[in-house]
């Protein structure tokens, strides 16, 4: 085991389960303490007792994070904890998937406020120490859905496109600071995958070279190597881990 990660200390959103939960894991496994975010707290109790398990600090706490007040009190906890936050990733996600002219106001702000407001209010929440310290990692989980485009979700497409754009000027904007901000494009078979209607799932599953969805575990090497100074010089960018399905 290298222990590329040793000392430093992520958080990560959306890790009681799915690529969240794997990324958490991942992290570990190289060493970081991990703080657990998840709006179920059970869930992140979980992931966060695997990984004391393994022989790492990890605090479960529960968080909206598309609510701003709720992302500063999990960060000032969290910072509390463990003196500082070296890498972000930004996991956390739903779907309220609906066709366009059925699609209420509540389908579209649930989700946009949670990928892209959700993304924004983290990020800001932690950056300001990131610069002090003049360095971090932060890591975006976007969807080639928001390079191609997905029936009965413009919601999410839209967002995960947004989250690109955001991944893009915070990269530039944080530069000078030494922060790294890249994305993460997976492919994987999760519970929101799992949830999609099986005609959909099969088009997705045609449209991957590799012929299947990966397992979390597979997507968090990507993020092991961003968070790590292997990708030092890495920022801006969005590593595609899915299979050859955006090609």
């Amino acid at each position: 085991m290298t222990m590329k990660l040793k000392g430093k200390v992520a958080l990560v959103t959306g890790a009681g389960q799915g690529i969240g939960r794997g990324i958490a894991l991942g992290l570990a496994g190289e060493g970081a303490a991990i703080v657990v975010s998840d709006i179920n707290l059970e869930a992140a109790r979980k992931t966060a007792h695997e990984i004391r398990v393994m022989g790492q600090r990890s605090e479960a706490l529960k968080a909206d994070v598309a609510d701003e007040e709720e992302v500063a009190s999990m960060v000032t906890i969290a910072i509390n904890e463990f003196d500082r936050i070296d890498i972000l990733v930004n996991n956390a996600g739903i779907v309220r998937d609906a066709m366009l002219d059925k699609m209420t106001d509540d389908q579209w702000d649930a989700v946009i406020n949670c990928h892209l407001t959700g993304v924004f209010n983290c990020t800001q929440a932690v950056v300001r120490r990131m610069m002090e310290r003049k360095n971090g990692r932060i890591i975006n989980i976007i969807s080639s859905a928001g390079l191609v485009g997905n029936i009965g979700q413009a919601n999410y497409c839209t967002a995960k496109a947004a989250m690109i754009g955001l991944t893009k000027a915070n990269a530039r904007e944080l530069a000078p600071y030494k922060i790294t901000v890249n994305a993460i494009g997976p492919g994987a078979d999760t519970p929101m995958t799992r949830g999609v209607p099986e005609k959909m799932r099969a088009a997705m599953l045609q449209r991957i070279p590799l012929g299947y969805l990966a397992p979390p575990d597979e997507i968090a090497p990507a993020a092991v190597f961003l968070a790590s100074d292997d990708a030092r010089y890495i920022t801006g960018q969005v590593m595609h881990v899915e299979g050859g399905m955006y090609m």
